[in-house]
């Protein structure tokens, strides 16, 4: 098929992962086609319900590192991604970086110490903070992941934050509602965990 603009919708964006922007190129090659309604909510259910099964580079999102950290207000999300990564991977992300970004499950602290040896409560609550902000993380081809098995990509986020967004468009001007294609998604993508939070003595609350 000839090359084309797809314009209205976010396949070109710089925060666009590779596996979202072939989906959009893919249902409107689809809709050009004449595939009707269901055929492109199948397309969608049968790209989604195998996410798990694609190299993590192709549904990561570029995560651009343009400018110092302290430079960052706030705690924006390329800049935590890019700071989890160095301490947790022993990655070297700085001001220049361009790596991807993932959202993950929130690791256990007996997951990343192992050997927690005789610390404190204190340790262990203080601890248990520092890791309620891991639940995403930065990657390039100079990490490599299978290095980490507490490193578990949290799909249901994945396609809440970084697929359901650029989908948004197509399915609004051809009336399909998000929920008709969440509640066919596998089981194991339906559920979000909420992450813990910080109560006033900086334990966690519980996981909901």
């Amino acid at each position: 098929m000839k090359d084309y603009d797809v314009k209205g919708l976010d396949s070109k964006r710089s925060d666009t992962s590779d596996f979202a922007a072939k989906l959009q190129k893919d249902l409107v090659e689809a809709l050009l086609a004449g595939k009707g309604k269901e055929e492109l909510e199948g397309t969608i259910l049968e790209k989604l319900n195998e996410i798990d099964k694609l190299p993590l580079k192709e549904i990561g999102v570029p995560s651009a590192v343009s400018m110092s950290f302290e430079k960052y207000k706030g705690n924006a999300i390329q800049k935590r991604a890019a700071e989890n990564a160095n301490e947790y991977l022993n990655a070297h992300f700085e001001e220049g970086s361009k790596p991807r970004r993932l959202y993950i499950k929130v690791p256990t602290r007996e997951e990343i110490h192992p050997r927690m040896g005789k610390k404190s409560e204190d340790e262990k609550r203080n601890i248990d903070v520092d890791l309620s902000t891991l639940y995403v993380i930065a990657f390039d081809e100079t990490v490599d992941l299978s290095k980490y098995p507490w490193l578990k990509v949290d799909y249901p986020r994945m396609i809440k934050l970084t697929v359901k967004p650029k989908l948004a468009k197509f399915l609004e001007a051809l009336e399909i509602p998000w929920g008709e294609i969440e509640k066919n998604l596998r089981l194991e993508f339906l559920k979000v965990a909420k992450r813990p939070k910080k109560t006033k003595d900086h334990s966690l609350e519980k996981w909901l």
